[in-house]
């Protein structure tokens, strides 16, 4: 279990307590899905959608995955990062903070591969329930080869935002 996760449900907040458990009441919520968000410092935030109980309590078993660094990379050369599951390459002067002023220094990559095989995956997964609505309203569910969770922090741990695509 994981204490001190912010947990967000449209504006109504919580805290997790040292057993990883906390209780939202009074939710107003668009239609029949309920999207609640976690973040805790050093962890990757994560959205789960879920169809809520009517009339009573909705339990929700979610996982937070650790940040790790996973390599550095020069912001003005770019470079590559790979480890055992993810090969990340970056453009140089693609970085950028997030008033939109570029950046100079190393970049800080953290990374995580998320196996569609691993017993966790439904819940570590963003999304959750892999619900899906197409251009026409249809209702149905998607399905995952997997995914990364990352993100780019320069050398004073503020956010990084990319201005060009990446290859992984």
């Amino acid at each position: 279990p994981l204490d001190g996760v912010f947990v967000n449900a449209y504006g109504v907040s919580a805290t997790t307590n040292t057993s990883g458990q906390f209780s939202i009441s009074d939710v107003e919520y668009p239609e029949d899905r309920l999207i609640v968000n976690f973040q805790r410092s050093g962890y990757f935030n994560n959205t789960v959608g879920t169809i809520p109980s009517k009339n009573s309590k909705t339990f929700l078993k979610v996982v937070l995955i650790e940040k790790v660094l996973i390599g550095t990379v020069n912001s003005t050369t770019g470079g590559s990062i790979t480890n055992s599951k993810i090969e990340m390459s970056f453009q140089g002067n693609s970085f950028i903070n997030s008033d939109g002023s570029p950046i100079s220094g190393n970049i800080n990559v953290f990374a995580e591969y998320i196996d569609p095989e691993d017993d966790d995956f439904g819940i570590t997964i963003p999304g959750g329930d892999f619900a899906a609505r197409n251009n026409s309203g249809e209702n149905g569910i998607l399905f995952s080869y997997g995914a990364i969770d990352f993100e780019l922090e320069d050398a004073s741990g503020n956010g990084v935002e990319l201005v060009t695509a990446i290859d992984i």
